[in-house]
């Protein structure tokens, strides 16, 4: 278990769109419910799952990615109490910071979901990282949907 955290309340600054912050919140929840006392990348593509709406989960669905059977077959329950404060792990940090150039990158408003899932990818390392290249998904398959899904393809 990583010995860093960042705590969530550090990220109201950065400007994450409605989705992105609501990913965050939902992470912060896979963790409570796993029973972990961080948050990280699993708990991302956990959250992209629970909101069918968020641009990381069209994606993934589109690339035919079950986050749930992934983590599920990597990642454990723990044995951390919901009172546990929960805080990003190093690569669930540096995933979005990222997304943050990603977005400045493409010249958008906001950090979405999209860029967030980018990151992870991008990353190298990490749980994340590792279910999506264990499937075969990279950063430019995740280019090739991003296109499709703001196509509405």
């Amino acid at each position: 278990m990583p010995d860093e955290h960042l705590d969530l309340g550090d990220l109201e600054k950065i400007p994450f769109t409605q989705h992105a912050r609501r990913a965050l919140a939902l992470a912060r929840d896979e963790s409570v419910k796993s029973g972990h006392n961080y948050i990280g990348q699993e708990h991302l593509l956990l959250a992209f799952d629970r909101d069918r709406e968020c641009t990381a989960s069209r994606i993934l669905s589109n690339l035919q990615f079950d986050a749930r059977r992934a983590v599920g077959a990597l990642i454990g329950p723990g044995d951390s109490p919901a009172t546990v404060e929960r805080g990003l792990t190093p690569r669930a940090r540096k995933a979005l910071e990222l997304a943050l150039q990603d977005s400045r990158q493409r010249k958008d408003d906001d950090i979405g979901t999209e860029h967030i899932l980018l990151g992870m990818a991008g990353l190298g390392d990490g749980v994340g990282f590792m279910l999506l290249q264990g499937r075969g998904i990279g950063v430019e398959q995740l280019e090739v949907e991003l296109a499709n899904v703001k196509r509405g393809d």
